[in-house]
């Protein structure tokens, strides 16, 4: 038996809201959705109707996290501005759908949408059950009852009556462009995680035009450091220090210093330390970093010596890279005769 139940916004809103989304933006949402709820893996399988026109059937992205509990639906699918993922998230900047509306951009390139998703409840057994919203419709969705499975957890999001402009070579030379912009900082630090467009995994390495590591050594401390300079720039991502623990379980972020500068020096820098478990967690429960925040004066020192010495190394790494900039301006020039 199924039943329909409103989101708290009206379709004007939504759609008000959704404005700025393009298709691949939109697809981007929800593979960040999968990583949201835990995923290691987020697959996006396209079916092409018409291999003379280039059309395509349907597109399903699927992903192995925790899927959505149904008692759960009040807090995920109604309040449209304020996502469960917000309120209970401890993941800070790397939690992307904080808003939650993303699930609704699919109306950007396909008609209908259908979820699928099996959730593990709290008496261990595994629970599946569907979604469904028409893009004419976004403040409704089709609820059916749930019921229990063998399957693993994970949700699939089917797509139907997908827009003309959307096809194989759309795929191939917008979306996948914009998905390794999008997700290139964030699978560089989930070695273990993957996006897999039709069997073949995304590939992001064409985007680091350099790469190093080195260690910072600050009052007996050894910080391991990775340093990652792209050739785009990130969709929507600062240049950004990156705090992680032995772990590698990201405890918080921070702005490098050279944001902004205009010159396409587009940057990442990861650090790896268990300082950052013991004194980072307890003061920023997820939120960004600042060194003001940190109770203890000593570990507040180290890590203003180690931000200080991070701004010194980009700067190092800076002076080249501007040189060659230069050259190649100045060699236009001359081409162009100026």
């Amino acid at each position: 038996m199924n039943n329909t139940q409103s989101i708290e916004l009206s379709s004007t809103g939504v759609r008000r809201m959704l404005n700025k989304y393009t298709p691949e933006r939109a697809i981007a949402e929800y593979i960040w959705n999968g990583f949201d709820a835990k995923a290691t893996i987020v697959r996006v399988d396209y079916e092409i109707s018409s291999q003379e026109l280039d059309t395509i059937q349907s597109i399903t992205i699927s992903d192995n996290g925790n899927g959505i509990c149904y008692d759960d639906l009040k807090y995920k699918f109604k309040p449209i501005l304020e996502s469960q993922k917000r309120l209970a998230s401890d993941d800070g900047d790397l939690i992307r759908g904080k808003n939650g509306y993303g699930r609704l951009t699919f109306f950007k390139f396909a008609t209908f949408a259908q979820w699928t998703t099996v959730y593990l409840h709290k008496d261990r057994k595994c629970y599946q059950y569907d979604i469904e919203i028409a893009s004419d419709r976004l403040t409704h969705y089709t609820l059916s009852e749930q019921i229990e499975t063998k399957k693993d957890h994970g949700t699939s999001v089917v797509f139907t009556n997908i827009d003309a402009e959307i096809s194989s070579k759309y795929i191939e030379k917008k979306v996948k462009t914009f998905l390794r912009a999008e997700f290139a900082w964030f699978l560089e630090l989930n070695s273990n995680f993957q996006i897999v467009i039709n069997g073949e995994i995304l590939d992001y390495q064409s985007i680091i035009e350099d790469r190093k590591e080195f260690t910072l050594n600050i009052n007996d401390l050894q910080f391991d450091c990775k340093y990652l300079r792209w050739n785009v720039k990130p969709n929507d991502e600062y240049s950004r220090f990156y705090f992680l623990n032995k772990a590698l379980d990201v405890r918080g972020t921070k702005t490098t210093l050279l944001n902004k500068k205009g010159d396409g020096f587009w940057h990442s820098i990861v650090i790896i330390h268990d300082f950052f478990e013991e004194k980072i967690t307890e003061c920023f429960s997820g939120k960004t970093i600042s060194p003001t925040l940190f109770g203890d004066k000593d570990a507040r020192n180290v890590f203003d010596d180690l931000i200080s010495k991070l701004n010194d190394f980009l700067k190092k790494e800076r002076r080249p890279f501007l040189r060659k900039q230069a050259n190649v301006l100045l060699g236009n020039y001359r081409k162009d005769g100026v």
